[in-house]
């Protein structure tokens, strides 16, 4: 039994001593004061209340001396000596009970208030360099098997094969250089070191078997958004590429916004120990899935959100779904998803928006993240998503200059952009438009995820251009 377990057992059993001793306590001033007032009653005779037989006298008798003994004095004043007995009993056990909720309350509120490692906590931390000689290799490094272990992934492969070059930034064409390759080692050779850490909540990251085994046992995720949310399904693909493979395998005939599914290897050692619920069959229930949908045009059509006379779009491509599509498939027993987990901004650029200024295609961002949060509340009121959560992740930005910041590592805070580029200045404006909606919101299965400052730390990781 681990220490824990046990002091948690003995701190139970003084507070069950504790809550019996105050039960008895209870028990016997009750017991006093049904006493007293058994005592009140008795003396609040009636005529013919008494038992004639038992006192030897006759009716008429006994109604006589019942009324001389309650009109006497003497019987008036004990008998308002118990009623005012009974009462000051009643207002101590009254008394004592609020005594005992009020000394009991700092210790709730105590403990209501312990810190806990929140994704904001999390995020307020810092990057470390690591010792050169904790780092899986030595440099220099040349292969991409390499670039993976450096990564911290347990394998040489990414179970997803959709543009794993690219986002895992592996040097090639004109940058397959060793100037490049020293520059992605440098990139993996900083640790994160979190608030949690610095508060005393350190919170050990799972490995990717218990990841493995907390998405079979309790559900699955379904990622929703743009490319950002594209790269989070590679790299969690890399993490559990010895336990899962990656669906569909992609070629230049799969539609691009095609679903992608991750499912568990039936026949590894890790999907033999771990106790399956019986819904679960690794054939047909997805462990992670993405949808690329950024919720933007259907939201912005269906509303009329842009009613100026420019043209709506613009020539970039945007994939876009009902959000009642994947809404079902969170819904669906059958594909047992536990968490939701969006993410939109990325693609709100002016470029899309027909050069809009950055200020309009704020509102609308304001105003269809408001409509889509409205479609989610809806979707927790079914009895289905009873043990459903939705989590809605803040976007993170490139830096036009991270060809100036790859010899000078991460940032220790985050820094404005003072150059327009893309749609990277308003990205922390869309992240606070969204937590402010949520905050106003406040439920309980509905909430950000706020852990984008680490990667607006580190403009050196920012690939070069050519890498795709």
């Amino acid at each position: 039994m681990s220490l824990y377990h046990a002091e948690s057992i003995n701190l139970r059993a003084e507070a069950d001593n504790t809550y019996t001793n105050n039960l008895e306590e209870k028990r016997a001033l009750l017991e006093v004061a049904a006493t007293l007032q058994a005592s009140s009653f008795k003396f609040n005779l009636e005529p013919g209340d008494t038992n004639a037989e038992q006192s030897g006298l006759s009716d008429e008798e006994s109604q006589h001396s019942g009324a001389q003994l309650k009109n006497s004095g003497c019987a008036r004043l004990f008998l308002l000596f118990c009623k005012v007995a009974s009462l000051l009993l009643f207002v101590f056990l009254s008394v004592h009970e609020a005594l005992h909720f009020l000394d009991s309350k700092p210790c709730d509120e105590e403990e209501y208030r312990k810190p806990v490692c929140t994704p904001e906590l999390w995020s307020n931390g810092h990057w470390l360099r690591r010792n050169l000689s904790s780092m899986p290799l030595q440099p220099p490094i040349s292969s991409y098997s390499q670039l993976l272990k450096i990564s911290n992934f347990p394998g040489p492969y990414c179970a997803n094969n959709r543009l794993p070059f690219t986002n895992t930034g592996l040097p090639r064409l004109e940058n397959d250089t060793v100037e490049f390759w020293d520059w992605r080692y440098r990139v993996s050779s900083y640790e994160w070191r979190s608030g949690c850490d610095e508060a005393g909540l350190s919170r050990k990251s799972p490995t990717p078997e218990q990841l493995i085994e907390k998405l079979v046992t309790e559900g699955g995720w379904l990622l929703i958004g743009d490319s950002l949310s594209a790269q989070w399904f590679l790299s969690l693909s890399c993490f559990l590429a010895p336990y899962v493979y990656s669906v569909p395998f992609w070629t230049l005939e799969v539609p691009w916004d095609s679903p992608q599914h991750m499912y568990l290897k039936p026949n590894t050692t890790l999907a033999q120990k771990i106790k399956r619920p019986l819904d679960f069959d690794p054939v047909t229930t997805p462990l992670i899935s993405i949808l690329r949908h950024p919720q933007i045009q259907e939201i912005v059509a269906k509303h009329n959100l842009i009613a100026d006379e420019l043209p709506l779009w613009g020539d970039d491509i945007v994939f876009d779904m009902e959000p009642s599509q994947y809404l079902a498939d969170f819904l669906d027993p059958k594909l047992r998803y536990s968490q939701l987990i969006a993410s939109a901004g990325a693609h709100y650029t002016q470029r899309l928006f027909q050069g809009r200024s950055l200020h309009k295609i704020s509102e609308i961002f304001h105003y269809s993240f408001k409509h889509w949060s409205e479609l989610i509340l809806q979707t927790l009121e079914d009895p289905r998503a009873r043990n459903k959560k939705v989590f809605y992740r803040t976007a993170t930005a490139g830096h036009h200059e991270c060809h100036k910041a790859r010899r000078t590592g991460p940032w220790n805070e985050v820094e404005v952009l003072e150059t327009l580029v893309w749609n990277w200045q308003t990205i922390p404006l869309f992240n606070k438009i969204a937590d402010s909606v949520l905050k106003g919101l406040k439920h309980s299965k509905f909430k950000l995820l706020s852990i984008e400052r680490p990667a607006m730390l580190r403009p050196d990781a920012v690939r070069p251009p050519i890498f795709g």
